[in-house]
């Protein structure tokens, strides 16, 4: 057995209490500094895991660890809400101006409503309801499932929109273009032959970006350029004439758009763009 004896025994209290920061809390440690300890197990050779599932417990080797935790809805818990009628300590529906349902003078923006829980779809929906107080008839369309989202592990892993599957379950006759993320002349300078793949979603029908998933390094970067695609349901023929500088990792959108011709064995350049009339 290789591993340290104390870093073998977290691992085994991570598998007893179900997550890691019901172990940091047995421990008297901050979920931050179970998570080192985890990311220096994982640094260690194979270590022998216990994983529990529905068909019971197996005893396995990794060579790799990927702690994760979630969260617990609190936030409305001190607030007194059942006053209001509204259950405390759970989240709290809005519809798209984020109001509660019954009580349109109540707003709810960030965790508390559950649709989106991310700091910066908090920070997008306090602008909306900001605006709705105001008297403007602003609607919240961009913080459902789809909102832009980024795992900051090694290698990042950034998405938006919809996956391949979720297009497909959602009806859209949808295509993937998967394309090396390293495969551009800017990744020599960065990200040199790591390891990571691209995913464009492609609504074939509209020829429209409606997902785009990104994996290697610091990718996080690549997201807003996607997002506004997939935002603005920019066309395939316009957005081909977006041109890509050289020589920058942005030019994955180049080898996208070429990928997606050859797939489709025509050229969206020759397209009518949106800008000119039929």
């Amino acid at each position: 057995m290789r591993g340290d004896p104390g870093q073998l025994r977290l691992l085994a209290l991570i598998g007893e209490f179900g997550s890691l920061t019901a172990a940091a809390e047995a421990l008297r440690l901050t979920p931050a500094a179970v998570t080192q300890q985890v990311a220096r197990a994982e640094r260690q050779w194979q270590v022998p895991l216990v994983v529990r599932g529905p068909r019971g417990a197996r005893l396995t080797e990794a060579g790799a660890l990927l702690a994760t935790h979630g969260r617990v809805v609190d936030e409305t818990v001190p607030l007194g809400l059942g006053v209001l009628g509204l259950h405390d300590g759970g989240y709290l529906e809005v519809d798209d101006r984020l109001r509660v349902p019954g009580l349109p003078w109540l707003y709810a923006i960030g965790d508390v409503n559950g649709r989106s829980l991310l700091t910066h779809s908090g920070k997008y929906q306090a602008r909306i309801a900001a605006d709705h107080v105001l008297g403007e008839d602003a609607i919240a369309i961009s913080d459902g499932p789809g909102a832009p989202r980024v795992v900051f592990t090694d290698p990042q892993i950034a998405a938006v929109g919809l996956t391949l599957d979720a297009a497909l379950q959602a009806g859209v006759a949808a295509e993937a273009i998967d394309l090396p993320t390293s495969g551009t002349a800017g990744a020599s300078f960065h990200g040199r032959g790591e390891p990571g793949t691209t995913r464009f979603v492609v609504d074939t029908d509209r020829d429209v970006i409606v997902g785009a998933t990104f994996v290697g390094p610091e990718v996080a970067e690549f997201l807003h350029a996607a997002t506004i695609a997939v935002v603005a349901e920019i066309a395939l023929p316009t957005l081909a004439h977006a041109v890509a500088p050289f020589p920058t990792r942005s030019e994955l959108w180049l080898k996208f758009i070429e990928a997606y011709e050859r797939e489709r064995e025509a050229t969206v350049h020759a397209s009518r763009r949106l800008s000119e009339p039929a």
